[in-house]
């Protein structure tokens, strides 16, 4: 990437104008006038993808399934599929495309030189196979460190640039020349950076006195810095001479002379040293202040408080009419706002002014004041006193520009969270964040709440900050709550100003809510503003309604219960529903409750299924029923799985004096919220985990209790290694998702106990299943899964019948064969039949267990036996051979074979011959 290295990958190409790479792929495609080619990325095994068509290809972008071009004269883009290799026109009717990209087609992560920290370059980081080069932009040059970037003509030294300057000035013409660079005076604020200073001086002029960016700010003698920062003579280290400064009139600024500090009147002309410090960009809320090399938040401009060092947020503090042509409400403004833009022209031609225009139709979709605080963002509120109002409005001149100074109100953030709280991000994003404005403790601007009727109100459901209503639904006061109980407000929204404790709603519930005198928090009673519903009918002659309410959204269910000795009047039931407009619609006909159905509409009511309870602690139970297969050559259980579920949600609790005692209701499960839970070493790939179409049960204090009865096919570990002796573990997890603050705990009561349910952590007594010794374990694994396991032990006696005996009688006939005295073609035929049969032993062993990386004892075994028992054939077979050779053999070979390895095959001694009665030489056999 620094341009070394050149290497020609392909060559000879025509107008070659287009290049991109697939990454999946890590293919080359390029373009050679109107055709395409690809390649890999060595420039090797090429490949035509687009053959020639007349049109000059000139861009090039590739994804998964198409490869798409530009055509530069035809002006249309073309696509063609990888696996059909059809052509289409993707986009026609352009003007001259260039180029095309797909925003896709970014490179996986990768490391190199320039990953970690800028690979130290101070700028640009330039990666190459061998490490990495630094560069510095257009103008700048690299210093000798390899990393730093100066302006040309400066040298680096302790994270800024310094020049010195053989030009004799005066203290403000030094300036200029060096704010031309972007630069202050230089600041040796420190022994290190002022002995860099002077010995950059001395190069220049050893003799000559040098400015630098030290002087006396005001006129009580104080000395500041350039860049604002103040300089404590008797604390701070400095170089003066001595009974400098003297405080002689006019000796305002500081320069060097000799090797020390002196000052001087700043109207005289020294030679100058300056400093850059790279001016740092600002983003969105906030303002540079006029040095560069600081940022504050723009809401801070303008406050009358200085914030930047040099003052330059409190400079140019002009309130100005909104131009007509904005069709804003005729009022001051000051500029620039909190995105940075400084005139009504440059307003005009930014993005933000169509978000204003577009604001006139969008109150019905999102909050109703978007309009008023779009406007007020773009063009901040001025304020000035009441007095200069009329003046400031007329379009200023020099005569009245002093009357026209104000400062700045710009949208506290709790009207920004309230309004922005329903705001799409492409709204968002074009806006700072909420977290940039001003808290309602500081000169902001909020207007006035909003009233329906003759009452306050709030808009919809969303979050709402700005609320001075102070009662609840049941009448109590919201309480002023001092520290620790008002604690948690303050801390975690100081900027709503929650301090009294009115109604407001900064996490986001259904309704405001404030804390009442006992500590509990309750719903507050404050009327939406848009929402249509009905105005409280008042309290019953002879009884009482809850909740109590002024008033009541569309579908806000009131019970009224009557005093001892009154009941309601025939045909009504003791409940009545709001249907809006002050209409109200009375239950009917029955004068009979199903408080039943009534608790579960109730508890539904305003249940979300998705959002489940905070720290929720999930207690299983349960047992594997029957097993329904096991496959040991896979290692798989078929299992039938019963468990059961219970945590507290306290969403869902009720008191059933209430609702006729009922203390337990059936909800369906897809109903209320449920755990999702994946089945760990899955082996059935259309398992759909477990069912949530079941019915739940809750109880009044919010205990939910989750049965499931499942068929699960999981992955075991099996140890064949002591066969027919072996063991399989057959764990049954099911995994709760780490997205959630959840706790899985085992939990087995003594009644389950009793019902042969284990306790937990601990293996229940053996049983038989089949041909396996079965033990059960139920316990919960690091908190986050629910696990059944199965313990198998073989009962070996079918495979010791079956498998082991025959295999000791097949040993014991292989040792026959050696002591019999058998002819030698019945020994060698008797041994290769053996050895056959051990064989077909050794693959039924095998074919039954599952394949593991050592062998089971009991087949390790046979092997062996088959090895001895072919290592005896093999040398029974050459002994025979060597007998039967025709002509003499030495002494010495038919002594060593013949007699010793032959009796050591049990063979006998086959030195000495003699003639069976058919003529055929025998064998002597001696024990």
């Amino acid at each position: 990437m620094d341009g070394s290295n050149h290497t020609t990958i392909i060559g000879n190409l025509t107008r070659p104008f287009a290049i991109t790479i697939d990454y999946k792929e890590n293919r080359l495609y390029y373009s050679a006038f109107d055709s395409i080619h690809s390649s890999d990325l060595l420039g090797n095994n090429t490949q035509l993808v687009k053959p020639g068509d007349g049109k000059t290809v000139t861009g090039i972008a590739v994804d998964e399934n198409y490869v798409y071009w530009t055509h530069l004269f035809a002006g249309e883009v073309r696509r063609l599929s990888k696996t059909s290799m059809n052509q289409s026109v993707f986009v026609d009717d352009l003007t001259n495309p260039g180029s095309i990209y797909l925003s896709t087609a970014a490179p996986p992560n990768v490391t190199n030189a320039c990953s970690l920290s800028n690979g130290g370059c101070q700028e640009l980081c330039l990666a190459h196979p061998g490490g990495r080069t630094c560069a510095c932009r257009d103008s700048w040059e690299l210093q000798e460190d390899g990393m730093t970037c100066c302006l040309s003509g400066y040298t680096a030294y302790g994270g800024a640039c310094f020049k010195a300057y053989d030009q004799d000035r005066t203290y403000s013409q030094a300036r200029e020349v060096c704010a031309a660079d972007g630069a202050l005076l230089a600041m040796p604020k420190d022994r290190d950076v002022d002995n860099f200073v002077r010995e950059l001086k001395n190069a220049v002029n050893k003799i000559s006195h040098f400015w630098f960016g030290l002087n006396d700010g005001n006129s009580e003698g104080e000395w500041v810095w350039e860049d604002g920062t103040p300089h404590d003579i008797s604390t701070d280290w400095n170089l003066w001479q001595p009974g400098e400064p003297n405080g002689n009139e006019g000796e305002n600024c500081a320069n060097y002379y000799g090797s020390e500090w002196n000052d001087a009147p700043c109207s005289s002309a020294y030679k100058f040293i300056c400093q850059l410090n790279e001016a740092i960009s600002c983003s969105l809320g906030h303002f540079r202040c006029g040095h560069g090399l600081a940022c504050i938040l723009s809401w801070k401009r303008c406050d009358g408080i200085a914030d930047c060092t040099d003052g330059s947020d409190e400079e140019g503090c002009v309130c100005e009419p909104i131009p007509e042509d904005f069709e804003i409400d005729s009022r001051l403004t000051m500029l620039p706002n909190q995105l940075g833009l400084t005139t009504f022209e440059e307003i005009q031609n930014s993005s933000v002014v169509e978000l204003l225009n577009i604001s006139y139709s969008i109150a019905v979709k999102y909050h109703p004041e978007m309009r008023t605080f779009i406007s007020t963002l773009i063009f901040p509120q001025c304020n000035v006193s009441e007095e200069n109002k009329t003046r400031c409005s007329l379009l200023p001149d020099a005569g009245n520009m002093t009357t026209c100074m104000g400062t700045q109100l710009v949208p506290c953030r709790s009207w920004c969270e309230e309004v922005l709280n329903t705001a799409d991000d492409w709204i968002k994003n074009q806006l700072p964040r909420c977290r940039l404005f001003p808290s309602s403790d500081h000169n902001c601007w909020n207007p006035n709440s909003a009233k329906k009727g003759n009452e306050v109100c709030y808009h919809g459901v969303g979050i709402n900050y700005r609320g001075t209503w102070s009662k609840t639904t049941s009448g109590a006061d919201c309480a002023e709550w001092s520290a620790p109980q008002a604690g948690y407000y303050k801390t975690e929204f100081p900027w709503a100003n929650l301090d009294n404790n009115y109604c407001r709603n900064p996490t986001g519930l259904e309704r405001p809510f404030c804390l009442t005198e006992d500590g509990s928090q309750e719903e507050c009673d404050v009327i939406p503003c848009d929402a249509e519903g009905c105005w409280d009918r008042g309290p019953p002659n002879y009884g009482k309604r809850s909740p109590t309410k002024r008033f009541y959204s569309v579908g806000d269910k009131v019970t009224y219960s009557c005093n001892e000795g009154y009941k309601l009047k025939s045909g009504y039931t003791n409940e009545v529903r709001c249907i809006g407009e002050g209409n109200w619609q009375y239950d009917k006909p029955s004068c009979s409750v199903n408080h039943r159905q009534r608790l579960q509409e109730d508890l539904l009511d305003i249940f979300s299924a998705s959002l489940p309870p905070a720290n929720v602690i999930i207690n299983f139970t349960g047992s594997v029923v029957q097993l329904v297969d096991l496959d040991e050559k896979k290692e798989q259980l078929t299992a039938s799985v019963f468990i059961d579920f219970t945590w507290q949600d306290s969403r869902l609790s009720w008191d059933p004096k209430y609702y006729d005692d009922v203390t337990s209701l059936s909800v369906h499960g897809n109903d209320i919220w449920t755990p999702t839970l994946t089945l760990k070493r899955n082996a059935d790939p259309v398992y759909k985990g477990l069912q949530k179409d079941v019915p739940v049960r809750v109880s009044s204090d919010g205990l939910v209790e989750w049965s499931v009865e499942t068929l699960t096919t999981t992955v075991c570990d099996a140890d064949p290694f002591f066969f027919p002796a072996d063991t399989m573990e057959c764990k049954i997890c099911f995994s709760a998702t780490t997205a959630i603050a959840q706790t899985i705990e085992c939990q087995v009561e003594m009644p389950a106990a009793d019902i042969g349910i284990t306790q937990c952590n601990s293996y229940s007594t053996a049983t038989p299943e089949g041909e396996w010794y079965r033990k059960d374990k139920i316990f919960a694994k690091d908190n986050r899964e629910a696990c059944l396991a199965v313990h198998l032990s073989r009962i070996p006696l079918f495979h010791i019948a079956t498998t082991v005996g025959p295999c000791i009688i097949l040993v014991v006939l292989m040792n026959i064969t050696f002591i019999m005295p058998l002819d030698r073609g019945d020994r060698i035929a008797f041994g290769v039949t053996i050895l056959l049969s051990m064989v077909v032993s050794l693959v039924f062993v095998t074919d039954v267990l599952p394949v593991k990386g050592a062998l089971p004892l009991f087949a390790t075994l046979i092997i062996l036996w088959m090895g001895l028992m072919g290592l005896f054939l093999f040398f029974t077979l050459a002994i025979i051979v060597i007998h039967d050779r025709q002509g003499s053999l030495s002494p010495r070979t038919k002594i060593i074979f013949l007699r010793y390895i032959s009796k050591m095959l049990l063979l006998g001694d086959l030195t000495k011959e003699k003639r069976t009665g058919d003529g055929e030489a025998g064998l002597s056999h001696q024990s």
